[in-house]
């Protein structure tokens, strides 16, 4: 293990139809693959081609990161083993991983029941530990070991979920945390917040209800914005 590269963990949004989620789960990096082509047009007028690849495709070519599958699944401890053989096992250390937490919504990979947040970040913490097991020999590795969240729109309000409910005396093996286009305060539609529908909120847009996200993020300060890390 070689800081600063550890291993990084990919946390995907909001998919709210099930057709969205069954795209989402189709994609083997959830969508963080994807790139584009855009014509841009320069100084005299003329088309010129601007191709941006995504941030996980430079991180591969850029910083020699590793992607983590392997015969058509999530890599295991038979892959790490012949990794090591091949005197290559420390290299997993710098390595990408997807929470494909979408995959036990999906109806073709899951049971097609919708899931909450914090059920979500559960599955993160899971998630962790297992990269932990997997990768680490020693207990001493085990201590040492550390991951990076990179989350995009709802998943860092997942990864938010999980760091601030960890009860204190538990490591949450994150060393840093980085969130784009994450609604930390909710979402307001047309200057109203939100709202929480109960049984009737069936594509879960309570996720962004900030009296909801107080209560599922368990900020205990009262009074306290959506957005408080407590």
């Amino acid at each position: 293990m070689k800081p600063p590269y550890h291993p990084i963990i990919y946390v995907r949004g909001f998919a709210a139809t099930m057709s969205e989620i069954e795209n989402t789960v189709a994609s083997p990096y959830m969508g963080f693959n994807l790139g584009s082509t855009k014509l841009r047009q320069a100084h005299d007028g003329q088309p010129v081609r601007f191709i941006f690849e995504s941030p996980l495709i430079r991180l591969m070519k850029d910083f020699g990161y590793c992607e983590t599958y392997d015969r058509g699944d999530l890599i295991d401890s038979g892959f790490v083993a012949r990794q090591r053989e091949a005197g290559r096992g420390d290299d997993l250390f710098r390595s990408i991983w997807v929470f494909r937490y979408y995959e036990q919504v999906s109806a073709d990979l899951g049971t097609g029941d919708r899931v909450r947040i914090p059920e979500f970040a559960r599955d993160l913490k899971a998630y962790i530990h297992q990269i932990r097991d997997l990768l680490c020999r020693t207990a001493a590795e085990k201590k040492n070991f550390k991951v990076y969240l990179v989350a995009h729109s709802m998943g860092g309000l997942i990864c938010r979920c999980y760091l601030q409910t960890l009860p204190d005396n538990q490591p949450s093996y994150v060393d840093k945390v980085f969130t784009y286009a994450t609604p930390h305060n909710g979402i307001d539609l047309g200057g109203i917040n939100t709202p929480n529908l109960g049984a009737f909120d069936w594509f879960h847009t309570s996720n962004f209800n900030r009296k909801e996200m107080r209560r599922f993020l368990k900020i205990r300060e009262k009074g306290a914005e959506a957005n408080s890390l407590d």
